[in-house]
């Protein structure tokens, strides 16, 4: 299963397990010492990434009681192309398997093994499939998962043991990790420090000291090492958005220059804002002077809650329980603060980012094709197709 990858992040389900024997090899290949475990702990992966990693689904065509309804072994374009979208259901609850000759996923609730192909039975992260209905979703899509599955039918036809959608930018980040035979969670790390099996000298004299630099492990979680692409993207950061206050030191820096907007009333400035389509143009507003960097900061997160992009919103009963506890404590949600946090210190949301961005060029991918290609007619349509089916064999 370690050469097997989801389908719609890129990333490896047993990237955990992969990253604790890669540390602890390459460790003990510079050092005779012990590392302390409690330091070691933060290069590796929490809880939440674990249980993201392995809790996955499988996508395809399947009957009622489960049960596989096209050989996923066949790759005949004819017989592939013939199947009907409206089939395709979501095998949940599903763990990597052992099967290597033809890479499987165990469905945990009855045991059974059940094989991916490239083209008929993708496997995904149920939190990346999360993140897919909501981006699909939005776009009008009624059945996300049908939606991608036919995707991946059409853009893999003639890739049966690909393991991700041929045409789909994954990111070179997660694309140093890959490997035919195993996952390299290590790969960008390594490749900036110039090393090859060796972990950096720097990393390896702050585990023997039994303290590693605050500077160091950004680098490894969101700097060069980019292990952000492999963490989960549902951990939003409402303890760090609430642990510093927000200075005005972490937007860019303002121009020294004058403005005639700053001329206008702050009520129009904040109509200005409110009428621009991104963070980007927002922040290109803040450049203009340090006189209108401080009208419009007071007024700032209500801006942002409007113009916040689908990965950075919380989802909505959290959202609720977040607001009323900042409300109760006399104070809004700072939602300058969490725009910041979310862009740039918190891996999961660097990922999640990521993530939406893919489920984009997924539905760019699915505009080209029709809806019954999509599986989005009413499933009425499709059992009536099957009464004239039996009428005309009878």
């Amino acid at each position: 299963m370690a050469d097997c990858y989801c389908f719609l992040c890129g990333g490896n389900a047993e990237v955990s397990q992969i990253l604790d024997i890669d540390l602890a090899r390459m460790f003990s290949a510079a050092s005779e010492k012990l590392p302390d475990p409690a330091v070691m702990a933060k290069l590796r992966f929490g809880a939440h990434d674990k249980l993201f990693q392995r809790d996955l689904c499988l996508i395809g065509p399947f009957d009622d009681s489960n049960n596989v309804l096209f050989d996923p072994l066949q790759i005949d374009p004819d017989a592939i192309y013939s199947i009907d979208a409206r089939t395709v259901r979501v095998l949940d609850d599903v763990s990597p398997g052992e099967e290597h000759d033809y890479a499987t996923v165990k469905h945990r609730p009855t045991g059974r093994d059940y094989a991916i192909s490239g083209n008929t039975y993708p496997f995904v992260h149920k939190g990346c499939l999360r993140i897919l209905h909501d981006a699909l979703a939005a776009e009008g899509y009624e059945y996300p998962e049908r939606a991608f599955w036919a995707v991946v039918r059409h853009m893999n036809i003639d890739s049966h043991a690909i393991t991700g959608i041929e045409g789909v930018n994954y990111g070179r980040e997660i694309e140093m990790t890959h490997d035919d035979e195993v996952v390299r969670p290590l790969a960008n790390f390594l490749e900036a420090y110039q090393c090859k099996d060796t972990l950096p000298k720097q990393l390896v004299q702050e585990l023997e000291a039994g303290q590693l630099s605050q500077a160091l492990v950004y680098q490894y979680w969101l700097g060069v090492g980019a292990m952000w692409v492999h963490v989960s993207p549902h951990w939003f950061p409402y303890q760090q958005t609430f642990a510093n206050p927000f200075a005005l030191c972490l937007l860019p820096p303002q121009s020294a220059a004058h403005s005639r907007l700053e001329q206008l009333p702050v009520e129009l400035l904040v109509m200005i804002s409110e009428e621009l389509d991104c963070f980007s143009d927002i922040a290109l507003l803040l450049l203009v002077s340090k006189t209108v960097r401080h009208m419009l900061i007071p007024h700032m997160d209500a801006i942002v809650k409007e113009l916040a992009p689908q990965w950075m919103i919380p989802p909505s009963n959290e959202l609720a329980v977040i607001e009323r506890a900042a409300h109760a404590q006399g104070r809004g949600f700072p939602w300058l603060k969490y725009a910041h946090t979310c862009r740039f210190i918190s891996p999961s949301m660097r990922n999640r980012w990521r993530i939406f961005g893919i489920c984009d060029q997924i539905a760019g991918f699915a505009q080209d094709l029709s809806d019954e290609e999509l599986g989005q007619t009413p499933d009425s349509d499709r059992d009536e197709d099957m009464d004239v089916d039996d009428a005309m064999t009878d």
